[in-house]
């Protein structure tokens, strides 16, 4: 039997024709065309079109011309492919794509922060300084220190005076950023402590107001967009947060 399918394969080889052989001892004539990982890709005499037929049914391919096209893995033995040992070559390993670490030109920012709800405003300035860059960046590339402060107002009988302090995170490409920030708010009601001083002041029994006791802390954050371009000036942020809900912030890369 075995000898009679290499007489076959020699035979379809002088003739100009390739041949297939399947792992059952069918063989097909025709054109060989390609291998892909996991089929051999043939056209018989018969059909109009070429097919793909499995690597595990497949023993060998007889190839005419003496010349197997380039594919990878699979090994020529004497005009004929062994397509039992084909197999997909592994590649090397590359490891993940380190990202890129921005190169900031200009390493402090100002901007004046705006939250214009008609229940809660507030108007804030703040100062950014750059503190800590690494060099393999994960998810954030880059952590500036925020510092700032501003007014504002209760529509429900309320106004004051805060003042912020926390960490800003940046993560982004080109001048596009995504940005978190974390830290905390002290916020002053001097409309209230005004008001009880006052009072204190005419009426002898009133007690006379702590001004601790008008003053609360509480976390601060927020999350949103940033336009800053590592060597340019211009610095646009709109998101949300507390102590300003919804903000449009507008300020100067230096």
């Amino acid at each position: 039997m075995r000898l009679c399918i290499m007489l076959l394969v020699s035979t379809s080889i002088l003739l100009g024709q390739d041949s297939l052989i399947t792992i059952t001892g069918g063989i097909y004539l025709g054109k060989y065309i390609d291998t892909s990982e996991n089929h051999v890709i043939f056209q018989t005499l018969d059909a109009p079109w070429p097919q793909q037929i499995l690597l595990s049914r497949v023993k060998r391919v007889g190839i005419s011309s003496g010349e197997f096209p380039a594919a990878a893995g699979v090994a020529v033995l004497n005009n004929h492919v062994d397509v039992n040992t084909a197999k997909e070559t592994p590649l090397p390993y590359q490891p993940r794509p380190r990202k890129t670490p921005h190169k900031w030109a200009k390493t402090n920012v100002i901007f004046i922060s705006v939250s214009p709800l008609l229940f809660w405003n507030v108007l804030n300035g703040y100062y950014e300084k750059l503190i800590f860059q690494p060099k393999d960046p994960g998810f954030f590339d880059s952590y500036w220190v925020r510092v700032g402060g501003g007014v504002w107002q209760e529509a429900f009988g309320g106004a004051g005076s805060n003042w912020v302090i926390g960490i800003t995170a940046l993560s982004g490409s080109e001048v596009h950023f995504l940005e978190a920030n974390l830290g905390m708010v002290s916020l002053f009601d001097s409309y209230i402590y005004d008001s009880n001083v006052s009072a204190a002041n005419y009426l002898s029994d009133y007690p006379e107001p702590v001004k601790s006791d008008y003053r609360d802390y509480h976390l601060s954050g927020g999350f949103g967009y940033r336009y800053e371009k590592p060597d340019g000036i211009t610095v646009f942020r709109v998101g949300i947060g507390w102590p300003e809900p919804i903000y449009l912030s507008l300020g100067l890369h230096f």
